[in-house]
């Protein structure tokens, strides 16, 4: 009998050693098996109780993530559009001056857009979007480069009215370009003239499509802008002087823009220069 449980267990050694070696699996897949039922209830507690839990709580952090990205991308995409508004607001705008003509100069107060026009003969005036607050102030004068459009009468903080030059109140001193003839253009509008030359003697020898310019005196219009051509002249009544109708160079109607320039801007860099 002890004989025989010997042999038995020999037999069970050299089994387990013959399984070891050469059948492994005789031996491991019961072991997993075993394992494996063991570990079963707890996979299946934890799939039906914790595992929910946890992918709540991570799906919790996930949308705030994405509310978090969703929202980073909201704010660049707004910064990046108001960029681009703005960037083409100013590709517009300039696009408009350089189709204008207008340019910026040293002596240059601002560039403004007409924003409203009344060009009636009797109260003739326009209105600018740049005021007080730009630095423009009365007796200004509005040029397109070097022509002529008017003078600033009023100035609010954030706009400012304009007197154009064929309004009766407008008096600019004058220069003849080629003649030399000096005198004071006085606004009117009436069969294509935008006004008259005052004080132009006799003895002037006027020529006809001859370019007038401002000639610098006074305290309000700087020199050489252009006022306008002479369109006609005829000696008056008496003899004595010419009445000298001029010939606008500009359609007031055509023009959006204008600078806006001062007299004093203008002496103060010449001054400077010449120092």
């Amino acid at each position: 009998m002890h004989i025989q449980k010997i042999l038995i267990r020999i037999f069970i050694v050299l089994f387990f050693s013959y399984a070891c070696i050469w059948q492994p699996t005789i031996i491991v897949y019961p072991i997993v098996t075993a394992v494996g039922l063991i570990q079963y209830p707890f996979f299946y507690i934890y799939s039906l109780a914790i595992q929910p839990l946890v992918d709540g709580v991570h799906s919790c952090k996930t949308h705030k993530e994405y509310h978090r990205i969703l929202q980073a991308n909201y704010d660049e995409r707004s910064r990046l559009l108001k960029e681009l508004i703005d960037a083409r607001g100013k590709l517009a705008y300039y696009q408009d001056l350089q189709n204008a003509g207008i340019t910026y100069t040293t002596n240059t107060v601002c560039i403004a857009q007409i924003v409203y026009k009344q060009l009636r003969q009797d109260n003739s005036f326009f209105i600018i979007d740049k005021g007080s607050a730009d630095g423009v102030t009365p007796d200004m004068v509005a040029v397109l480069n070097n022509l002529l459009l008017g003078r600033v009468t009023q100035v609010y903080r954030s706009y400012a009215q304009v007197m154009p030059l064929h309004n009766p109140q407008c008096h600019v001193p004058i220069v003849c370009a080629e003649s030399h003839a000096r005198g004071v253009f006085r606004g009117c509008q009436a069969d294509d003239s935008i006004g008259q030359l005052d004080f132009i003697s006799h003895l002037e020898q006027l020529i006809k499509d001859e370019l007038v310019i401002t000639s610098g005196d006074g305290l309000m219009f700087p020199q050489g802008l252009a006022v306008g051509r002479i369109k006609k002249f005829t000696l008056n009544e008496l003899g004595f002087l010419y009445d000298v109708d001029i010939e606008p160079l500009f359609d007031i109607e055509k023009i959006s823009y204008c600078s806006v320039i001062s007299k004093n801007t203008q002496q103060a860099l010449h001054k400077k220069v010449s120092s």
